[in-house]
């Protein structure tokens, strides 16, 4: 009999055991983007010249300039699982379909992500995981290292300042931002952090980017390591967000991260 351990890694697309066929984000009616780590390659330190899209809507990304493709992290990865470095110093980040953002009325990210340090260094002012808009004044910057403050305009005309978490963000952790019109959050490991009934959508980004924040003079790019990352045109109902947040929880093994009270802390969602 396949172990839990076997099942789950069988159930989560790496080959080694049966089990259940447990809940993936393929399940979201409104899945426009998914990357993962164990898609992007298989050698450790090689380059990521494309990140396939799992969604199945061929929203891959690119990058064709060699300084700035990011490198796969195959030795150390996470919970067994393959992941993805942006090194910030050399402007590492990928470029998504220009038509990915279109019709987009709401959206929400979720994403498993680990920075460098944090706040990050005066000379790495950390990027964003995900960018949709170059409208505001530095809007996407997680954290900002001045501060070590999270500031954000993911699918927004504004700067939301969402604030500076206690836990760091230098750890594996499982983040996500919602936009729609009058309302806007950010939820860290399954908790919200921050939310605003003050907020303009705005998806105008014609080339989104994937470790990048850009706007004419400005430059800033991911300073870490990226597991996983999806993307939907709407704002997650709570039920659905809390599957994506088990889904990558019991996929990378860190059940641990979320709170006591969350739904799928013991058990994955099937």
């Amino acid at each position: 009999m396949a172990s839990v351990t076997q099942a789950l890694l069988f159930s989560y697309g790496v080959p080694g055991g049966g089990g259940p066929s447990l809940w993936t984000p393929a399940r979201l009616s409104t899945l426009k983007m998914w990357f993962r780590g164990d898609d992007a390659g298989s050698v450790d330190a090689a380059a990521v010249a494309t990140w396939p899209d799992a969604s199945g809507n061929s929203n891959d990304a690119t990058q064709s300039l060699s300084p700035n493709k990011p490198t796969m992290d195959v030795t150390t990865g996470l919970g067994g699982h393959r992941v993805v470095n942006f090194d910030a110093t050399a402007s590492q980040a990928m470029v998504l379909p220009s038509t990915l953002l279109s019709g987009f009325s709401s959206g929400a990210v979720v994403f498993v992500l680990k920075l460098l340090s944090d706040p990050p260094g005066d000379t790495v002012l950390s990027g964003n995981p995900l960018q949709t808009t170059t409208t505001g004044n530095n809007p996407s910057l997680y954290p900002w290292a001045g501060d070590s403050n999270i500031y954000d305009g993911f699918g927004s005309t504004e700067r939301h300042v969402v604030g500076n978490p206690s836990t760091s963000l230098a750890t594996w952790h499982i983040g996500s931002f919602h936009s729609q019109t009058n309302l806007y959050r950010y939820y860290l490991n399954g908790v919200q952090f921050f939310t605003t009934s003050t907020n303009t959508v705005d998806w105008s980004f014609t080339a989104p980017l994937l470790g990048r924040w850009f706007n004419g003079g400005f430059n800033y790019s991911l300073a870490g390591k990226m597991a996983e990352i999806l993307l939907v045109n709407e704002f997650l109902s709570d039920a659905d967000r809390q599957k994506a947040e088990g889904y990558v929880a019991h996929k990378y093994g860190l059940q641990s991260v979320l709170d006591v009270s969350h739904p799928y802390k013991s058990a994955p969602p099937t």
